[in-house]
């Protein structure tokens, strides 16, 4: 290349050069007015004070946290301005609640950034697992600040160091404490007599010797108790220490027989009693409650239950307002029981709110549950709300809005006695069978069929539903023929709540 091509070569780079030169002049006139521009837009999250911005974050934990522990750290990362915030928000990191099958180390390495970043304000922690070490040494460290703690402690194989029997000291803050632990280690557990504020206590000891452990704590204050897997006497041996319950859960298992001149006792206090498993019914002959307003999760199968129940209500002179319990075909086998559970009713006309449980009612149940409502003079006169929910089998819908419509008509018939029901729900749930009954209920119903005998019996229903009669219907199945379900009832326009409805149905909505 000679001298001439050489500067014509030059002289076509430095127009090149030249060119960039001036786009990327351009470049940084059009970068500098989109700086002016961003620096002029007012962001609403900048313009709120500090300390509402704490206070919002803080709304949000006290919702969310429960379910979600990463809280905190979610908020951290939106931007500087909220990570800056979240992180000098102690509130935000006073709850922490592990998930099940999480690494142990990771366990305690967010455990540790939980408590440091906390300050010094009581803690809410639950945690399923204590077989990591730091996990141990971080709780017992701060015991001082617990005020829920609720952990599951596999002591005998995986907690090798320490011991919760070795922490001491005041626990000013607790209220809650909820302990799953191995009963056959000796004294497992820290003496918690020192907390003065406990009054909610949820334990499950598990082992050979479920039977005999021992927990310190300050029983007699306790106003809520949970229990699980432990015998109705050893139950009724807490009950002595626990005269200011207002509300027990039980959740027996089978165990001791409770001696047959076993003294009453009476829990003049307590206003729910929730009876977990079959078993658990055998608490009832043994219990005077005169406050009683809540029995949940009864099983009205075998007659000498119904007869606890009503025994207990007459025993106590309570005023029962809200009821719950479980009926299958088991209890409504024939006429007798049907009848057993209308008298049952009939000796309870306080309750207002009433759940039933019906996993695996046939349909013929189900007519029979809604006819024994449509009775007169009608059962359980002061009802407002009524709500049928694990539902896994068809029913008729023609029985159902006669008692709708006899319960709603029944005020203007006896204004003195009778109430309006206000509310009807009706849930359906597929549940397992809890028979081992492989037979599928819904063979052979026609999915894409609606039945025109069903349009007056709908149209009833929808006037009820505009006459205040407050209506919800959940499911997540769908069958569709002569027979109720959510699918039909959207179609007339009824209200349904897709809070619980699964996928499967997603094209419903």
């Amino acid at each position: 290349m000679n001298a001439a091509q050489l500067r014509a070569t030059r002289a076509r780079i430095d127009a090149t050069i030249a060119s960039l030169e001036a786009q990327l002049a351009q470049l940084q006139a059009d970068r500098k007015s989109v700086d002016e521009q961003l620096a002029a837009v007012v962001y609403p999250i900048k313009t709120i004070p500090r300390e509402l911005t704490s206070e919002i974050f803080l709304w949000h934990g006290c919702e969310e946290v429960s379910e979600k522990a990463g809280s905190p750290f979610v908020l951290a990362s939106v931007c500087s301005l909220w990570r800056e915030e979240a992180l000098r928000t102690p509130g935000l990191w006073n709850h922490f609640r592990s998930m099940r099958n999480t690494n142990p180390e990771r366990v305690a390495d967010r455990l540790e950034t939980y408590i440091s970043r906390s300050g010094a304000l009581p803690l809410d922690i639950y945690i399923y697992d204590l077989g990591h070490e730091k996990i141990f040494r971080l709780l017992a460290d701060c015991s001082a600040r617990w005020r829920c703690l609720a952990v599951a402690v596999d002591i005998a194989s995986r907690l090798s160091s320490g011991s919760m029997a070795d922490v001491r000291g005041l626990f000013p803050h607790l209220k809650y404490l909820a302990l799953t632990f191995d009963a056959d280690t000796p004294n497992p557990l820290p003496n918690l007599l020192d907390a003065p504020n406990l009054v909610h206590v949820d334990v499950m000891p598990l082992g050979q010797s479920k039977d005999s452990w021992c927990l310190y704590i300050p029983w007699g204050q306790l106003t809520t108790l949970d229990v699980c897997m432990i015998d109705v006497l050893q139950c009724l041996e807490l009950i002595n220490l626990t005269p200011r319950l207002e509300q027990l859960r039980l959740f027996s298992d089978d165990g001791r027989d409770v001696p047959t001149n076993y003294p009453s006792r009476v829990l003049p206090h307590l206003h729910t009693l929730h009876i977990g498993y079959s078993s658990s019914h055998e608490l009832l002959p043994h219990l005077i409650l005169p406050k009683l307003r809540e029995l949940e999760s009864v099983d009205l199968w075998i007659a000498s239950w119904r007869s606890y129940i009503q025994e207990l209500i007459v025993r106590s002179v309570c005023i029962l307002e809200k009821l719950e319990f479980f009926l299958t075909d088991r209890t409504f086998t024939d006429l007798e029981d049907v009848h057993a559970v209308t008298q049952l009713f009939r000796a309870i006309p306080t309750v207002e709110h009433l759940t039933i449980k019906c996993p695996r009612l046939s349909t013929n149940g189900f007519t029979r549950l809604f006819n024994t409502f449509a009775e007169d003079p009608p059962v359980l006169p002061a009802l407002e709300s009524l709500e049928v929910k694990c539902c896994d089998t068809r029913m008729e819908l023609t029985p159902l809005v006669q008692m709708l419509t006899s319960r709603r008509q029944a005020q203007k018939q006896e204004p003195q006695h009778v109430v309006d029901l206000a509310s009807f729900k009706l849930r359906f749930t597929q549940v397992e069978d809890p028979f081992g009954d492989d037979e599928e209920p819904y063979d052979g119903v026609d999915m894409f069929q609606q039945s025109t005998e069903m349009e007056g019996e709908l149209q009833l229903l929808r006037k009820l539903h505009n006459e205040g009669l407050k209506i919800e219907i959940d499911s997540d199945f769908i069958w569709f023929d002569k027979f109720i379900d959510a699918k039909i009832l959207r179609g007339f326009g009824f209200p349904l709540n897709h809070a619980h409805i699964f996928p499967q149905i997603a094209e419903l909505r």
